[in-house]
């Protein structure tokens, strides 16, 4: 339900907050209607996956706006995946691995908990490494599992993935910023978002560090936002109010590392929710 309110030269656009249903209906919809068995067991996962979301909406009102809509139909889509790679219901086990991919970084809310309440099984928190492992992995689409953010502390995260042997440094690009001005002015913003396209175009992986000047430039990207042409993937990128169109190669992985403080007190939602 969209409300417009006219006001001079611009338009608002007010949004409620999908009921329950209309969740439902939106997630039935992302669900293969060609694969009858795993369509049917997804009609019963749905409406448990819709009230384990809105209990994670209710728990974080005092908090923040963490988790979003595109948190909750990832979620699902993530969930299909799983059900379409064994062709039958996901396991527990993958359950709780769907929900804790889609559903982390917070640890203000304990979300095994909320999962288990709903899902009337008992499940305990699944080890971040393999789930970043997950995610990162080369034998999947780079377009199938979503970009990461890892909350850290003295971007402990990058050593870790490096220790791991997460991440591969022979093709790994990272990208530091910092808070000098000359580092935030327009041009270096340029050269920065130049680096993660040539990235995006040869298939590097890129980690970003402390350079929260550059995010909005990549709004498309962290949504995947993606157009197919002749058989390649293509997204913009912005450079103030200049778009780029960039190619982006199946192989690519953007991975943000910042400061839990600031993740959590100057993240705008709309980053967040991407």
């Amino acid at each position: 339900r969209v409300l417009f309110r006219s006001m001079n030269r611009g338009i608002m656009v007010l949004r409620t907050s999908p009921l329950p249903e209309e969740l439902e209906k939106t997630a039935l919809a992302i669900c293969p209607h060609d694969k009858k068995h795993i369509l049917s067991e997804m009609k019963i996962l749905i409406p448990q996956l819709t009230e384990f979301y809105q209990k994670v909406l209710r728990e974080q009102e005092q908090f923040s706006e963490f988790f979003g809509l595109r948190d909750f139909y990832s979620l699902v889509k993530l969930v299909v995946s799983y059900a379409m790679a064994t062709n039958r219901r996901p396991s527990n086990e993958d359950l709780t691995k769907a929900v804790q991919r889609n559903f982390g970084g917070f640890d203000s809310i304990d979300i095994p908990k909320i999962f288990s309440d709903v899902f009337g099984q008992k499940t305990k928190k699944c080890d971040t490494v393999s789930l970043v492992r997950e995610n990162l992995k080369m034998g999947t689409s780079g377009f199938t599992s979503r970009y990461l953010l890892l909350p850290t502390t003295n971007h402990a995260a990058l050593q870790i993935l490096k220790l791991q042997g997460i991440i591969n440094e022979d093709n790994t690009e990272v990208i530091f910023g910092s808070g000098f001005p000359h580092d935030e002015e327009y041009s270096e913003i340029c050269r920065t978002v130049n680096r993660v396209k040539t990235c995006m175009e040869t298939g590097r992986a890129v980690i970003l560090l402390n350079i929260q000047g550059l995010y909005e430039s990549l709004y498309d990207a962290l949504n995947q936002c993606y157009v197919k042409l002749g058989g390649s993937y293509y997204v913009d990128l912005g450079l103030g109010s200049h778009r780029v169109k960039c190619r982006v190669k199946d192989e690519f992985r953007l991975i943000v590392i910042e400061e839990k403080s600031t993740v959590y007190e100057q993240f705008p939602t709309p980053l967040l929710n991407r």
